[in-house]
């Protein structure tokens, strides 16, 4: 959160990041999401996740990316980024998406990714997030 709290409000981050994950987002991290651990300390290192659009089979969308904050900077999120995007290659997906926060969208863009035009992402826990929708050409 302390990341995040250079480009939001701290309260709106203490909205974002508070109480009990939604079900859906839980079943669909399980279903097509990735995470690094440290088993030792049991903890999440990184995590991402990697949806092909119904109704655009060649279309995927990037989600649920995260890095522990004491990991930043370490590589693990561009190693998370490169082995998603590896996957949407072999599933036949031509062109990736994510709505980036501000704080993200520079790694993002050190990712290969466009975009450069805010937009408003309206949270299913009542709030909007200012984002930036991004893509990336994969494959023509």
């Amino acid at each position: 959160m302390a990341l995040c709290t250079k480009a939001y409000p701290v309260e709106l981050m203490q909205r974002w990041t508070s109480g009990d994950l939604p079900e859906q987002f839980i079943a669909d991290l399980a279903a097509h999401g990735y995470v690094l651990t440290d088993a030792k300390q049991a903890k999440v290192l990184v995590s991402g996740m990697l949806v092909a659009k119904t109704d655009e089979t060649d279309i995927g969308l990037i989600d649920a990316i995260f890095t522990e904050p004491n990991y930043t900077g370490t590589g693990l999120g561009f190693q998370m980024m490169m082995h998603l995007e590896a996957l949407a290659k072999g599933l036949g997906i031509k062109r990736l998406q994510l709505d980036a926060t501000l704080n993200a969208a520079g790694f993002y863009r050190r990712c290969g990714f466009k975009g450069e035009q805010q937009s408003i992402y309206h949270s299913p826990r009542g709030f909007d997030l200012a984002c930036i929708p991004m893509h990336k050409q994969l494959s023509d």
